[in-house]
């Protein structure tokens, strides 16, 4: 008798919890409108409509749109790290378009301020449709967007490909680059996969496809330790210890020169001991994999130029240059030590806090939204065993909940008199 009375008594709270899910829903439907209205021009909640359990979040055409933001997205930031990274030859590039255009106009800083504008705009509706996503929601984008969409794309992949073809040497400074900031991208990769988290536990959890499910969860869990295990094979000379740190490289003011090279001035001490310096000139992927404190062991200086960047000139700090040819002497003389240092300890616990913190939160977002989605199901289905008074006096609240909701929809459709 007494487990007879207590499970419509369990029933019912699990009725209970649903009715303050549709409750907290509706209170923060301003801002779902919101979403959907930057994202697909979706202003009124009756346009709003949620996916249902066991179903994909959108239609063909909007997973398409969705995968072509994505792969929108993906190009756009190679395209702006690409640019932002060139700054060191920017004056390089405005003189090459002056002696074929015949007029002086920044056009490395018209450039940038696109690549920028083009990617905050994709990120921009890709985090809109990440939040929708996150909320349940089904996914429209806009013809606009997917028109600017589009545009953007073009645009990012003909950039690429004309200073590939015109430039294609700075792509061994973009190689520079990954050596200085690949620590910092690994914690950013390593927290954008955390926070995708969410959306992909949520409809993977929700979806009946099973085979699409375990796809999802294979292909989430590939790049996820990817990314963990990037530090183990990670190089940057500016992970050092600080007393193994040599003097700043001396600079030395230039102006006019292309590029980045690599220049060796060879001491020979013949019968009087006089020097005769040798200049040997190498294609800038050298700087890859130059240990310079082994060239002054060996009564070798070393110079680079031009270096004007701050970013560039640490990196040849902390790879033991002598010397340095640079056009911003103003900007490099200020620096007391190389960005981006840091021991091989702090780095070790710096990689390490953060795989371990992400690989919690992935499992606790996992677990909470398995468990929301059951409990979810197993008060759908005792909904239909329970007649109490209680449960009748619920229903009238839920209906009383659905009323306010669909308001605006019943107001659309009465027609006037």
């Amino acid at each position: 008798m007494g487990a007879t009375q207590t499970e419509p008594t369990l029933k019912l709270g699990k009725l209970e919890m649903a009715r303050q899910r549709l409750l907290q829903r509706y209170e923060h439907q301003p801002f779902v409108s919101c979403l959907a209205g930057l994202y697909g021009c979706q202003w009124r909640r009756y346009q709003i409509t949620h996916a249902q359990p066991g179903h994909c979040c959108c239609s063909k055409l909007e997973c398409g749109s969705f995968a072509l933001i994505v792969l929108t997205f993906c190009l756009s930031l190679v395209f702006l790290y690409f640019w932002s990274e060139a700054q060191n030859d920017y004056n390089d590039f405005d003189w090459f378009n002056f002696g074929n255009l015949g007029f002086w106009f920044p056009w490395s800083i018209v450039l940038l301020i696109l690549a920028v504008f083009l990617f905050t705009y994709v990120a921009v509706l890709l985090l809109l449709a990440v939040c929708l996503l996150s909320d349940g929601q089904r996914l429209y984008l806009h013809w606009c967007h997917k028109i600017g969409i589009s545009v953007t794309l073009i645009l990012s992949i003909v950039a690429s490909s004309v200073l590939t073809d015109l430039w294609s040497k700075e792509w061994m400074t973009v190689l520079l680059s990954f050596q200085v900031t690949a620590p910092y991208l690994h914690i950013g990769g390593v927290v954008l996969m955390t926070l995708l988290s969410w959306p992909i536990a949520l409809h993977v959890f929700r979806i009946n496809m099973r085979v699409r499910g375990m796809a999802i969860i294979v292909l989430y869990i590939t790049v996820l330790v990817t990314l963990f295990l990037v530090p183990l094979g990670m190089y940057s000379p500016c992970i050092k210890e600080r007393s193994s740190l040599g003097t700043a490289p001396a600079l030395i003011g230039h102006r006019g020169a292309p590029m980045v090279h690599f220049v060796i001035l060879l001491r020979l001490f013949r019968f009087k001991h006089q020097p005769l310096n040798i200049n040997v000139f190498f294609y800038v992927n050298i700087l890859l994999f130059i240990d310079y404190r082994k060239y002054a062991a060996a009564n070798i200086s070393t110079n680079l130029y031009v270096i004007s960047q701050p970013w560039l000139y640490s990196l040849a700090w902390c790879a033991g240059a002598h010397s340095v040819a640079t056009n911003a002497v103003h900007i490099l003389k200020n620096l007391q030590r190389p960005l981006f240092l840091m021991t091989p300890d702090e780095y070790r616990l710096m990689w390490t806090l953060t795989d371990i913190t992400s690989l919690i939160l992935v499992v606790i977002i996992f677990v909470f939204h398995w468990w929301r989605e059951r409990g979810l199901a197993l008060s759908v289905d005792s909904s239909s065993v329970i007649e109490s008074g209680s449960y009748r006096q619920f229903r009238t609240d839920m209906n009383d909940v659905w009323s306010l909701s669909n308001m605006s929809a019943s107001d659309k459709q009465e027609p006037s008199l």
